[in-house]
């Protein structure tokens, strides 16, 4: 009788991962001022996450304390949410390629409540 073996899970990394993010986003016709872009956020993305720790390991919690840094160091809303959009278009592309499960939810800046001056 043959014998079953488990086969484990891909533990690529982040960082051996992106070159074929960019590689694949290329192939769609992306276009190079956007490459670039991804190529800036994964440069900031990797002062708040570690990078080199299996693609598989990583979960929501470390996201979160990824935003949580960002904020932390008083990042613009705008900046994280465009960190966060381009993560999620990366976790996108490794979930079909079956090394995680893993997504993100874009960043939104609690809204702050403003005050209305009226003439009356």
């Amino acid at each position: 009788m043959a014998r079953i073996t488990m086969k484990t899970a891909p533990s690529n990394t982040v960082e051996e991962l992106f070159p074929a993010f960019l590689s694949a986003a290329t192939a769609r016709g992306v276009k190079d001022k956007t490459l670039d872009t991804y190529k800036q956020h994964f440069r900031a993305i990797s002062k708040r996450l570690n990078v080199t720790a299996p693609i598989n390991r990583l979960n929501k919690s470390d996201l979160d304390n990824m935003i949580l840094k960002m904020r932390e160091e008083q990042l613009s809303a705008s900046s994280i949410n465009s960190y966060t959009r381009t993560l999620k278009d990366f976790f996108s592309r490794c979930n079909e390629e079956g090394y995680t499960t893993l997504n993100i939810k874009l960043f939104k800046a609690p809204e702050t409540v403003k005050e209305v001056y009226t003439d009356r």
